[in-house]
């Protein structure tokens, strides 16, 4: 096996070189050339991170399973294929029917692992895909609203961003859920732009199938596209009055008929587990759900680590200049990035992902402000002062990105436990097994297909199990108990609940 400390330093010579050919590409005004190689810098960053052989803590690895179980029955979301121990329908962690979030991105994910096998590839694949096509519109969006300087710098930072490749890897919590939200969200701007630049009603309503993709995947924030369609269509004054309510409506309409369908079959299929999740989804804005918690300015301040630590000063300059200039393009911007801002700060269960969708309108008005600076550059004090803030922009960003893909870490990327599901999936095959005693049941599931459990039942429920025809398997060692004779034993010392982890 090689390296990670070497592996990971040819990955980052490498896209380092893709970057500063790109740089030059753009300088050369071989601009299309130069963003292609952005996109594949930028999947190449998010490939390296999603190369670890394993499932991650928070979300990923119940994503990954509920999705695989997906793959037999596409509308019957699970977490447990079947229960044959008591469970609790409001434990999102380990309940059967799994409603805990919407299911666009496990449908995803349960396709790609019809495609590439049941692996950790086949789970981060979408994301993959999203996070490389998030770079082309990043730069779409902010050419199309401020110019193509602007554009190509939100590109660059986009396609390293530290924060955006490390959830697309499944490193970060809610994974693939934020990564896919924040490129629908995004797809969906930039198609709300070109239905204003067309005024063909075939862009608006791949408006509504991107708003609607958004919402199948993180709920109704994904809303934040509607004002941003407003403020575009009403400033391009192409459009009369009637004109802009029929096309709202039609927008609007699309939306509700894609959305609701998913929303009403699972309350009456799962009425329990609905009824449940929606008081739930109430509960994060007067509540710090799960210990996710943190002061009013938690998603200022993360927004300064992940956009650089100058970022809260863009972003007031940005807001100062939209108004004083009254910039309809930076208002559409503002919009982006304040609301969700603002909300999520009422709100009082926090997460760093819940604003990661405002993520272009960050980058572009970074790349307003570098624009600014380059145009300052012939003033005498400025000539110096210009090139000094930019490489101190662009440190800033690097480090965080270094910090969040660890190049250099050498960190165990194929860890003992994994190995050792592997070699469990090879000599119990039979779905009809289930294992007890292990601390990870999840992933347990995930890799062999059959039912696991942290703990061990009383003998009675052991030998109904075995009545109903299911081989119970005990992850034991010396202290560990056997109810009785005939029950298979295995020692996967990873695996076992009272071991501590790699």
């Amino acid at each position: 096996m090689a390296n990670p400390v070497f592996t990971g330093s040819l990955v980052c010579s490498a896209v380092a070189a893709g970057y500063i050919a790109s740089v030059f590409l753009f300088i050369r005004s071989k601009t299309l050339l130069a963003v292609a190689l952005l996109v594949l810098c930028g999947a190449a960053l998010s490939v390296y991170v999603s190369s670890d052989k394993y499932l991650h803590e928070w979300d990923e690895r119940f994503h990954a399973l509920v999705a695989r179980n997906m793959m037999d029955d596409p509308l019957t979301p699970k977490l447990y294929s079947t229960h044959v121990l008591p469970y609790d329908h409001t434990d999102w962690t380990s309940n059967q029917v799994w409603l805990h979030k919407q299911p666009l991105p496990l449908w995803l994910m349960a396709g790609s692992m019809y495609i590439t096998g049941i692996n950790e590839w086949g789970v981060r694949l979408p994301s993959i895909i999203a996070t490389s096509l998030l770079v082309l519109l990043t730069f779409f969006i902010g050419r199309r609203l401020m110019n193509e300087r602007i554009g190509f710098i939100a590109a660059l930072l986009c396609s390293f961003n530290g924060l955006i490749i490390e959830t697309s890897g499944g490193r970060a919590a809610t994974d693939h859920y934020d990564v896919l939200y924040l490129f629908f969200i995004t797809l969906g701007v930039w198609m709300a732009l070109r239905f204003v630049d067309t005024k063909k009603t075939v862009f608006n309503l791949l408006t509504a199938v991107a708003v609607s993709a958004a919402i199948l995947t993180r709920w109704l924030p994904a809303l934040i596209v509607l004002p941003l369609w407003l403020v575009a269509v009403v400033d391009s004054a192409k459009f009369s009055r009637r004109e802009i309510i029929f096309q709202f409506l039609l927008l609007c309409t699309a939306v509700a008929v894609l959305v609701l369908p998913w929303q009403i079959y699972s309350a009456i299929h799962f009425p329990d587990e609905w009824k449940w999740e929606q008081s739930y989804n109430l509960r994060h804005f007067t509540e710090a759900l799960e210990g996710h918690s943190g002061p009013w300015y938690f998603h200022f301040e993360k927004m300064s680590i992940a956009f650089g630590d100058y970022f809260l000063a863009v972003l007031g300059w940005f807001t100062w200049r939209t108004f004083r200039q009254r910039n309809t393009p930076g208002l559409l911007l503002l919009i982006w990035l304040w609301v969700p801002l603002l909300f999520f700060t009422l709100a009082a269960t926090k997460m760093t992902g819940y604003t990661l969708f405002t993520a272009p309108a960050a980058f572009i008005m970074i790349g307003a402000f570098c624009n600014l600076l380059w145009e300052l550059r012939e003033n005498k004090f400025w000539k110096i002062a210009s090139p000094l803030l930019f490489a101190a922009f662009l440190f800033f960003n690097l480090r965080y990105s270094n910090e969040r893909i660890k190049f250099f870490d050498g960190n165990n990327r194929n860890p003992r436990w994994v190995q050792q599901l592997r070699q469990i999936n090879s000599t119990h095959p039979s779905p009809k097994t289930i294992f007890f005693n292990v601390n990870r049941p999840v992933e347990t599931m995930f890799y062999t297909g059959c039912l696991a459990y942290p703990v061990i039942p009383d003998a009675d429920k052991l030998k109904e199990l075995q009545g109903m025809g299911y081989r119970v398997v005990i992850n034991a060692d010396k202290k560990t108990e056997i109810p009785f004779d005939g029950i298979s034993v295995i020692h996967a010392d990873a695996l076992l609940g009272v071991v501590q982890e790699d």
